[in-house]
């Protein structure tokens, strides 16, 4: 019994002592959050800004646990090296360690850009572009370029983008060898590149994919400047520059069952629907969809696993597309109506045809199954129902349409014939007609145009394409007619080579990509004729563009 009462207390006292030790690894709360990046000990780290510099391994040391974060990414070291130095994160330490057979440029200032890849271990506190410089001559170069790149096309800033230059100057010199200097551009696409040297470069900006510094003309981007730049201390210099993709035959980059019956493919530049063509015996169908870099193939379900296609014009192709007919889903319901351009509460303009945005091609119609009738006289409208020529999707109303009238529009059961034999349920849409002073117009003179260059102008709606047209200083004004009242941005593209669309620039050629303007109009109001003058918003927008800063 006395030996069971000492056992019963020895369980007990170690069960105590247990639950104090393992309270006592319980951090206590309530302190202040750790929002401090880690901090170099610049004591017991490498230092900063040495002269002379031989080839000797890196340590850098923090006063805190660190994560190295993807430092094959992050970490940005120029003039590039031949190899890849190995960059390891341990502990409280980050050591660089160069290649045993790396050869150092002769009297040049490096640079190691650690970009975000250093933080703190608990908080995850970013210590942002921490830099590493040292030469292997006798000063550190302290010149410096900075500036901005966007898409040649979208005027979007680019991203992740190399800025790079070069002190030869040959053009092939991008195909084969690494710049001297380089940066990458941030979110708003803008650099800068520091610690130059006093000297004549070349500049070249590249979308460098495969991350080697050489340009890959099949999948790259690129841009250039026509001419040298010279940097020196009392000219501090800032550079737009474009980026472009140079056009060739559009590739094709893959495809997406959507479902039994529905093929999204995609290119790497818009295509017209004729660039594909089905091999195989099948009731085909292509539609554009809002991607215009994208082409939907319709098809008549079937057992079959595959699909071949040919797609090119001069030069083709062979595509096979497999089909998990397991998985895939079919296409479920009735063709439905997606959209109408009724333009809401303005209302159809009464002299415009009602195009029906159906979500699948169209294969038949039954015209005495349509009915437009107008609600305040219950009046039947006589109206005409055809295919949209271009569009297998759609259907165009043509009708005698009243101002200021209200129109319920029903697709009775069987109006409607889908490419797969399915039929619509009824489908009724009220809509009102508008009065044609609803509406605003806009007319653009092209007095004072560059006479030998032909101008492309897109009236545009949150980057959608309303209305377009070309024409030449010889030419009359251009009038947009029944706009609803809104605001509008007018895309302006100069079209050097008179073919009839935008076009990249082409690096061998040195030729840079064609000229384009976006601008934002003032505001269309009702019953309103808004007059511009091209040339006039062109030299606005040159005036407006940092690049003339």
């Amino acid at each position: 019994m006395r030996k069971k009462l000492w056992y019963l207390a020895f369980v007990c006292v170690s069960f105590s002592l247990t639950l104090m030790s393992c309270a006592n690894r319980v951090a206590l709360g309530g302190g202040p959050r750790d929002e401090t990046p880690p901090v170099l000990d610049s004591i017991e780290s490498f230092q900063n800004f040495q002269t002379q510099f031989r080839i000797q391994d890196i340590d850098l040391v923090f006063d805190e646990f660190i994560n190295l974060r993807n430092p094959a990414r992050q970490v940005v070291i120029s003039p590039p090296l031949t190899y890849n130095p190995r960059i390891d994160g341990k502990g409280k330490k980050v050591s660089v360690r160069f290649h045993e057979e790396e050869v150092l440029k002769t009297n040049a200032t490096y640079i190691i850009n650690f970009g975000e890849s250093i933080t703190d271990y608990t908080e995850g506190n970013v210590l942002e572009n921490f830099t590493l410089v040292f030469s292997t001559g006798d000063f550190i170069d302290s010149l410096h370029v900075a500036g901005r790149v966007k898409d040649a096309y979208t005027l979007d800033p680019k991203e992740d983008v190399l800025v790079m230059l070069y002190d030869t100057f040959e053009d092939s010199i991008v195909y084969k060898q690494r710049p001297f200097y380089f940066s990458r551009t941030g979110k708003d696409g803008d650099f800068i590149i520091n610690n130059i040297r006093q000297d004549t470069f070349k500049v070249v900006v590249l979308r460098d994919l495969n991350l080697n510094y050489i340009y890959d003309p099949a999948s790259e981007e690129i841009g250039f400047l026509d001419s040298l730049i010279v940097i020196k201390p009392e000219r501090p210099l800032f550079l737009n520059l474009d980026i472009f993709k140079e056009r060739g035959l559009p590739r094709y980059l893959g495809y997406n069952v959507l479902n039994q019956g529905k093929i999204n493919i995609e290119f790497d530049q818009e295509v017209a629907p004729g660039w594909i063509r089905p091999i195989d015996s099948l009731n085909w169908v292509v539609t554009k969809p809002a991607n215009i870099n994208n082409i939907v193939l319709w098809y008549m379900p079937s057992n079959r696993n595959t699909i071949k296609v040919e797609i090119g014009e001069t030069e083709k192709d062979t595509i096979q597309f497999r089909i998990n007919t397991r998985t895939v889903r079919p296409l479920e319901g009735t063709p439905a109506l997606e959209r109408m351009n009724d333009n809401g509460r303005v209302g159809l303009h009464p002299e415009d045809t009602l195009l029906l945005q159906f979500d699948r091609p169209v294969a038949s119609f039954d015209r005495e199954r349509v009915t437009a009738v107008d609600t305040s006289s219950s009046d039947t409208l006589i109206a005409t129902l055809t295919y949209h020529q271009q569009n297998p999707d759609q259907l165009r109303i043509v009708a005698n349409w009243r101002p200021g009238i209200e129109v319920e529009l029903n697709l009775f059961p069987g109006s409607v014939t889908d490419i797969f034999g399915t039929s619509n349920d009824t489908i009724t849409r009220n809509f009102r007609v508008g009065e044609s002073a609803d509406f605003g117009t806009i007319k653009l003179d092209p007095q004072d145009l560059d006479s030998t260059v032909f101008f492309h102008l897109d009236l545009m709606q949150r980057d959608k394409v309303l209305k377009r047209a070309a024409v030449r200083s010889i030419d009359s004004p251009v009038l947009f007619e029944k706009l609803v009242p809104g605001e509008y941005t007018l895309r302006i593209i100069e079209d050097r080579n008179q073919n009839g669309k935008w076009d990249p620039g082409n690096y061998t050629r040195k030729v840079q990509s064609e000229k384009i303007f976006v601008l934002p109009l003032e505001k269309v109001r009702n019953n309103w004729l808004l007059e511009l003058n091209i040339q006039t918003l062109i030299e606005n927008a040159r005036n407006d563009d940092p690049e003339n800063e």
